[in-house]
């Protein structure tokens, strides 16, 4: 029996759903493996309403409030009983987890997941400290992962580390026969934390105004609103009085039943993001049968699109982009084969079974 053990002392609720959740959880699922999510901030119950039993994850405290510290007394009372450790981010705390591990347990193993996005590669090829300290954390693991094949190109100009690629996935724990809808309305959906910078929520808003006269399609907002962006908002409306009945803030949607139904709705997702790691509402989105419209910030936009069959990339910050994409892709003639074949693109590369099976032959060249 292989024990699987993924330390994330800042976990919260969300992170249960995220790679360092999915990631334990659907290995668990195997015969020879048990696995389990070690955080501070989720609880049991919030973590047996996701899908987790007891065995399956645990609850610690966060001592001194520092995330560190609180993974090296973790490890120095646990280590020797964990064949695999999984950490994140090629930092300081990884290093220093990494190395008291295998002075505890010289046969345990690590496997490191960066989790970068292109500032992250910035940071690294620019600042030589912070380089060799990914370097150091790096080569003290047995496997180290990015989530796109364009993020470990780029990492490859400046450094010799030996990465895998192992995408982010969609949750499928929940009721998904909506996912497999073949007649949809005409709109286009985004889901994330509206009113952020990063989201471009501001971008989106005037990208499809301008593109409206063009096409007839809505378009729903799904998440919650930036208190500093709801003035935004109602200064939208006021310039764009005749979008009332066709831009749809819907409010943020937990359930992820209600919130696949939502994607199934809609036949293009739209993520027009300033910077992005790999996002979660990707995978769920093509899961959905959605296409795709991402800015050329989302490291991932090959997964995502497979090679730009099933979307379109726009320039970062460019409303002009936007606005082309929105009228093209309201222009184009949809067919249900077209969404079961995003379907089942989606199940055949982006759902954490088969990401984690990569995982796992992975894990296994290494035992």
């Amino acid at each position: 029996m292989i024990n699987f053990c993924t330390l994330y002392p800042k976990g919260r609720e969300v992170e249960l759903y995220k790679d360092s959740g999915q990631i334990p959880y659907t290995l668990d699922k195997r015969e020879d493996v048990c696995a389990k999510l070690v955080c501070c901030r989720a609880s049991l119950k919030e973590a047996e309403k996701g899908g987790f039993s007891e065995k399956q994850f645990k609850q610690i405290s966060m001592l001194l409030n520092n995330e560190t510290v609180t993974g090296l007394i973790y490890i120095f009372k646990y280590g020797r009983q964990v064949d695999w450790f999984n950490f994140y981010h090629g930092g300081r705390h990884a290093y220093y987890w990494s190395k008291l591990y295998k002075f505890l347990n010289p046969k345990g193993k690590v496997y490191l997941k960066l989790d970068l996005n292109y500032d992250g590669c910035r940071l690294l090829s620019e600042n030589k400290k912070e380089l060799e300290i990914f370097e150091k954390a790096a080569k003290a693991a047995d496997i180290v992962s990015v989530e796109s094949e364009q993020i470990r190109k780029l990492c490859r100009e400046f450094t010799d580390v030996d990465m895998a690629v192992i995408c982010n996935g969609y949750v499928d724990n929940t009721d998904t026969e909506a996912a497999g809808t073949l007649e949809r309305e005409n709109c286009f959906i985004t889901v994330g934390r509206l009113g952020t910078y990063e989201k471009a929520t501001d971008l989106l808003l005037e990208a499809f105004a301008e593109s409206a006269a063009e096409h007839d399609w809505k378009l729903k907002l799904v998440g919650s609103i930036e208190p500093a962006f709801m003035q935004q908002k109602e200064a939208f409306y006021e310039k764009y009085p005749r979008l009332k009945e066709r831009v749809i803030f819907t409010g943020p949607i937990s359930d992820k039943k209600k919130l696949y139904e939502m994607y199934s709705s809609a036949r293009v997702f739209v993520l027009p993001s300033r910077y992005e790691g790999f996002p979660l509402v990707g995978p769920e989105a093509l899961h959905c049968g959605c296409r795709m419209i991402l800015s050329d910030a989302v490291p991932p936009v090959k997964e995502l699109t497979n090679n730009k069959e099933y979307g379109v990339v726009v320039k970062t910050n460019d409303v002009s982009s936007l606005k082309e994409a929105f009228v093209q892709e309201s222009k184009r003639a949809y067919s249900g084969e077209e969404v079961r074949n995003i379907i089942q693109y989606a199940e055949k590369t982006l759902s954490w079974d088969r990401i984690c099976a990569h995982l796992y032959e992975l894990m296994a060249e290494k035992m």
